[in-house]
């Protein structure tokens, strides 16, 4: 290219001519062509600038940030006033080898604080690129001159750019929102309000997905602890006020709350997404409740009553089929509410077993009884239920010998074709029964003369029912706490003690 053709190039494009330009250029667009300005010099266009000076005096000053040597006319006397900003027109010119700028007119302008607030108030802030581009002014300005100001004011604008796209969206375009938030980033907004957009997609993405079953829950998690590292951590304390507060009106609650608070507001959104998770898998009649359990100590750690509720859950299903339960299953279930301290329950479990039991062990006769009641000493210990059911085996088979032999092992003797305490069988002779009375003890046989000396006293109450043959009375002694049962046959026989009873049993 010739030099004539590469000048023509370069005054266009910096667009220059022989007149004058209406609007001056700053000077690091000038400083864009510093290894230009030889050629230009040929050109002998008039150039008008502006920027920042370095100083001014007599005869000669600097911009800032730019080493040209702008020589002033002589009788030119400048009063810089309440700005650093000035305007020069001028062409560039040899001086010996010295490329140089000689000035022919120097007049003061705004501020760039001010030039930024009177080109604010002329904005379009319906337009996004309109704050875009005077964020794109003050940024560079403030980068070529290192002015940390304009920088911040800068990255206001950006903001506020991001803030005029963000209301035109509509709810539920989240993944707009989402490139909004990587569009401040790469502007260089704030943090806390690029973390803010972000918090507000992925709660308009939980708002569209949280009622179909099949949404990935997990996937949505994932992105939340990669966005935000605190909604991985597990909190302190859990506090239920601080997350109603939060679910009343999530946005408005993140857009006001400090850094601190929007940590705890992340990590309660992780947890209401893992509630839901979870509470998808619990089935209504609590047979998984062990799991659900497990679930909950590992994904919510900061609510430990929870996994307890849903062991009870699965202990109580396992409790209503306790009937459809093998022997080691039952001894199993009776085991785990023992170690939860509720030996009540533990007992019932057995208890319920054994009488789901009964019929099947009843169809086997004497062999069947006796069997299950030595399930009932072995497993709850109960002895009177035994003491029934093996007299029940003997009324069915007395040839049958182990309940005949367990009844005698126990201190019960046949009387009358029925199995009594031997303490209360009639005595074998008169001093055996005056033995009794001196013991203070009533046995089965005594008379009514008897049964007050053994007791010492008479009856509190004395009920008579007259039979058709014989009559019965009964005693009863309040003080010793007995009802004594009394019969004969016939008018002509004393009453005799046919029974014993305690006042509780009666």
């Amino acid at each position: 290219m010739s030099w004539f053709r590469l000048l023509a190039v370069l005054l266009l494009t910096f667009g220059v001519s022989g007149m004058v330009q209406a609007e001056p250029r700053s000077i690091e667009e000038f400083m864009t062509f510093k290894d230009k300005w030889p050629q230009l010099v040929q050109a002998s266009s008039t150039w008008n600038l502006e920027g920042r000076y370095g100083f001014i005096a007599a005869g000669e000053m600097r911009f800032a940030q730019c080493p040209l040597k702008f020589l002033l006319p002589g009788d030119e006397r400048f009063a810089p006033r309440n700005s650093n900003v000035v305007e020069v027109t001028g062409k560039l010119v040899l001086d010996g080898k010295d490329v140089v700028f000689q000035v022919s007119r120097i007049v003061p302008r705004p501020s760039d604080m001010q030039t930024l607030a009177s080109r604010r108030a002329l904005l379009n802030t319906r337009q996004s690129e309109a704050w875009y581009a005077l964020g794109d002014w003050a940024l560079g300005r403030g980068t070529f001159y290192n002015d940390d100001d304009l920088k911040v004011a800068a990255h206001e604008l950006f903001q506020q750019g991001i803030e005029t796209e963000r209301i035109a969206l509509k709810t539920g375009q989240v993944e707009e929102l989402l490139a909004l938030a990587t569009k401040a980033e790469s502007y260089r907004v704030n943090t806390p309000y690029v973390r803010e957009l972000r918090h507000q997609a992925y709660r308009e993405q939980f708002d569209l997905i949280k009622a179909d079953p099949k949404a990935d829950l997990g996937e949505l998690v994932l992105k939340l602890k990669e966005q935000f590292p605190a909604s991985g951590r597990r909190l302190p304390a859990y506090d239920a006020d601080t997350e109603r507060k939060y679910q009343a009106d999530p946005l408005a609650e993140y857009a006001a709350a400090r850094t601190d608070l929007r940590d705890i507001y992340d990590r309660l959104f992780v947890l209401e997404l893992e509630m839901l998770r979870i509470g998808k898998r619990i089935k209504a009649d609590g047979s998984n409740g062990n799991e659900i359990a497990a679930l909950y100590e590992t994904m919510i750690p900061e609510r430990p009553e929870l996994p307890q509720q849903f062991r009870e859950k699965e202990l109580d299903y396992h409790f209503s089929r306790v009937a459809s339960m093998t022997r080691t299953e039952m001894l199993e279930l009776s085991e785990k509410f023992v170690a939860r301290e509720e030996p009540g329950r533990g007992l019932a479990v057995k208890e319920n077993w054994l009488k789901a039991r009964e019929p099947r062990m009843r169809r086997d006769g004497a062999r069947g009884l006796c069997e299950f009641a030595e399930d009932w000493i072995t497993l709850t210990e109960d002895y009177e239920t035994a003491r029934g059911l093996y007299i029940e085996a003997y009324r069915l088979n007395p040839g049958y010998p182990p309940s005949t032999v367990w009844l005698e092992a126990n201190g019960y003797v046949l009387h009358q074709n029925k199995w009594i305490p031997a303490d209360q069988a009639p005595p074998s002779g008169d001093a055996e029964m005056r033995k009794a009375i001196e013991e203070g003890r009533v046995l089965l046989g005594m008379t009514s003369e008897q049964v007050r000396s053994a007791l010492g006293t008479v009856p509190t109450r004395t009920l008579r029912f007259a039979r058709s043959r014989g009559a019965t009375e009964l005693l009863v002694f309040e003080t010793s706490g007995l009802v004594v049962r009394m019969d004969r046959d016939d008018h002509r026989a004393p009453l005799k003690v046919v029974e014993i009873r305690t006042q509780s049993n009666r």
